[in-house]
């Protein structure tokens, strides 16, 4: 299937059942590349990259699917692409509704960049958003946590910042 046709696909998402119509379109986009489609995996990223910018998107049930792929597909993304991931990441985590899209843009941010990198994301969406959002950072940073020893400098800066939600 074409990124074309997935944007049509994408532009049609029902009222009811949402949640299963995106698991839909997001498994197929996961494996359109694997099956010798002819459009380039760099198309396919860059419809979803554009889709962290749709409040109506990121609204529905379901999707998280296409946070998801972005995990799982990471290595496959180019610089410029994780570069754009994080800093929609970063500016529209207001957008994400529902704890599963926020907690997979955690997940995300802890598992797929540098240290230096997730904790400064991390402590900008601390910066720029109310505490009622901020609950699912706490299994990022539960990650990071348990990367470094006790006593670290990036331990004690996890630390931190945990307090600092927790003080808000």
């Amino acid at each position: 299937m074409s990124v074309l046709e997935f944007r049509q696909r994408l532009s049609t998402i029902p009222i009811k059942k949402a949640g299963k119509y995106l698991e839909k379109i997001a498994f197929d986009m996961s494996v359109g590349p694997l099956l010798g489609v002819n459009e380039s995996p760099k198309e396919y990223y860059d419809l979803i990259l554009s889709l962290f910018d749709n409040l109506e998107f990121c609204s529905k049930r379901g999707a998280y699917h296409f946070v998801s792929i972005m995990l799982t597909d990471f290595n496959d993304l180019t610089l410029e692409q994780q570069d754009a991931l994080l800093e929609k990441c970063i500016c529209n985590y207001h957008l994400f509704t529902g704890d599963s899209f926020r907690l997979f843009v955690c997940d995300l941010i802890a598992y797929e960049y540098c240290f230096d990198v997730a904790i400064k994301a991390f402590e900008e969406i601390e910066l720029n958003n109310t505490i009622d959002i901020l609950g699912e950072i706490f299994v990022g940073l539960d990650i990071l946590l348990r990367s470094f020893g006790e006593g670290t400098k990036e331990h004690l800066r996890i630390i931190e910042l945990c307090e600092k939600i927790q003080n808000r």
